[in-house]
């Protein structure tokens, strides 16, 4: 059959209904409308965050719903962001440029290029058989949910101490060996997804790399393999949501 190629983008693809709504001046925004507007309404990553911060924490929560913390709420998290228990919102200090990146620069052009072709997919946001069969499917994954998802995620990896250094051997000794569970339900679910051992050079600098760029480019690969061979897929881990077609989903 045609070569088909799954892409994971460590970077949110998408941000919260309610920054989507107010984006696009719709109540029920689509994804389509968000990327389509992000490059007129954001030229620069500072832009976004200034503009997200500049919105305030939101409607007033309902009697006897506790109140959204300050930070939480200037910074508000995607359902999959709760769901994969994601880091950071995608407006967060630490994410905002490649959030912005991702959706600006990445997104917006491939979908502006790609229009009514069907050669380029982001999923879960695309529905239907033409989007599953697309040449290109990009996903959204991430490190740090796969890691946790492993048990793996209970020590800093990233620095340069000595410690720090330990934990990217650690994580890299466990993918090779023991690998990362596709997890789900079915005959496949038992499946593992493994990395084959690294030559000598490429494995110093997996190790090396104080803010594990490289380990985190390699966790996301493995991530994106277990998500598209567990069954289910385009839904993610824990399931299929309605917030997905428009906040996207993180694959782990």
């Amino acid at each position: 059959g045609a070569l088909q190629t799954t892409c994971g983008v460590d970077a949110p693809l998408s941000l919260p209904m309610r920054l989507a709504a107010e984006a696009v001046g719709n109540a029920e925004p689509t994804w389509e409308e968000l990327v389509g507007a992000a490059p007129k309404l954001w030229e620069t990553p500072e832009q976004l965050r200034e503009w997200s911060r500049a919105l305030g924490p939101g409607p007033v929560s309902p009697p006897g719903v506790p109140a959204a913390p300050a930070p939480e709420a200037r910074e508000p998290k995607r359902a999959c962001d709760v769901a994969s228990a994601a880091p950071f919102a995608p407006t967060n200090l630490r994410l905002f440029r490649q959030t912005w990146a991702a959706i600006a620069l990445l997104c917006a052009p491939l979908l502006a290029r790609d229009a009514g072709r069907a050669r380029v997919a982001f999923l879960p946001m695309a529905r239907g058989a033409r989007a599953l069969a697309a040449p290109l499917r990009v996903v959204e994954s991430c490190p740090a949910s796969l890691l946790k998802r492993a048990g793996l995620y209970d020590r800093p990896y990233k620095g340069k101490a000595a410690d720090e250094r330990r934990a990217r051997e650690r994580i890299l000794q466990h993918a090779v060996a023991e690998g990362f569970p596709v997890g789900g339900e079915g005959p496949e679910a038992s499946a593992v997804v493994r990395l084959a051992e690294p030559a000598p050079e490429l494995r110093a600098a997996l190790l090396a790399t104080p803010g594990a760029d490289a380990l985190d480019a390699v966790l996301a690969a493995m991530a994106t393999a277990t998500s598209i061979l567990r069954p289910g897929f385009p839904a993610p881990f824990e399931g299929a949501d309605a917030a997905h077609e428009v906040e996207g989903a993180v694959y782990y």
